[in-house]
């Protein structure tokens, strides 16, 4: 098992980190001394190397930060519980498999936590089958309220009284905007990520205001027109839908976010 010897700063951990918006951002808070210490998310033990390849080999002078992959993929099923978690370090070559989520807080301290990860089917809601509805709803849904709540209640236990601000930051989407539906084929999407809004909204509401540590933040992001997310680019040049890039969206993100420190 591998483990860094101290956090000298802050740890943060990004999901859905491996490319796109969650890459950007990651990219942000490697160059941010106030971090020492950064989990890489994704789904699969391919995706998560070959992210932390790329990093290795664009920063070479990492001594004074660990950057970890965390490899875990929420479609599997619905219980955190269940789902089991590699940490790998690659600048190491160290590789370590927990039993799910909640060993991995318990062990692996965090200040911040960004709640990127998602999938999208681009189909008509009468052409999605049970088995793609359940996956979108595990990833979408299910897993952002499992990590909340296991990350809310490692922090509560053991920072009633820090002075050290510590994040949620989930992200969303305008397509979630159900009073301005011009995109069809995304209704499952769409409603898991209305959802997400709902849920950074409860725990504000019953968290945010009783510890005054505790910041919470939800970012209904533009269709991004540089994303992979979204494959049909053809449709987006149709639709009178506001978009932005990955690099001004993630710059957004990442300046609310030290903001808050």
């Amino acid at each position: 098992m591998f483990r860094y010897n101290k956090i000298l700063n802050r740890s943060i951990l990004i999901t859905g980190s491996t490319k796109g918006l969650g890459n950007n951002l990651a990219r942000r808070f490697i160059k941010d001394e106030k971090y020492d210490t950064l989990f890489i998310h994704g789904s699969s033990n391919e995706t998560v190397t070959n992210s932390l390849t790329k990093i290795l080999q664009e920063h070479n002078n990492l001594q004074n930060k660990y950057v970890i992959g965390v490899v875990c993929d929420f479609g599997l099923g619905n219980d955190q519980d269940n789902l089991s978690v590699e940490l790998m370090d690659l600048k190491k070559n160290q590789f370590y498999k927990l039993d799910n989520f909640k060993s991995f807080l318990q062990q692996y301290p965090l200040d911040d936590i960004i709640l990127n990860h998602a999938i999208s089917q681009e189909k008509l809601f009468i052409k999605l089958n049970n088995i793609e509805i359940n996956k979108i709803l595990n990833i979408n849904i299910i897993s952002y309220l499992q990590l909340a709540n296991s990350v809310l209640n490692n922090w509560l236990i053991k920072n009633l009284k820090t002075k050290n601000i510590k994040t949620i930051t989930t992200i969303g989407s305008i397509l979630n905007d159900f009073e301005k539906q011009e995109i069809k084929g995304n209704s499952i999407y769409a409603m898991s990520k209305k959802n997400v809004e709902i849920l950074s909204q409860v725990l504000s509401l019953e968290y945010g205001s009783r510890y005054k540590w505790l910041k919470i933040m939800h970012h209904n992001i533009p269709l991004l027109s540089d994303s992979s997310l979204v494959p049909n680019k053809v449709l987006l040049e149709k639709m009178n839908v506001k978009e932005d890039t990955i690099e001004n969206v993630s710059k957004n993100i990442y300046n609310k976010l030290i903001s808050q420190k």
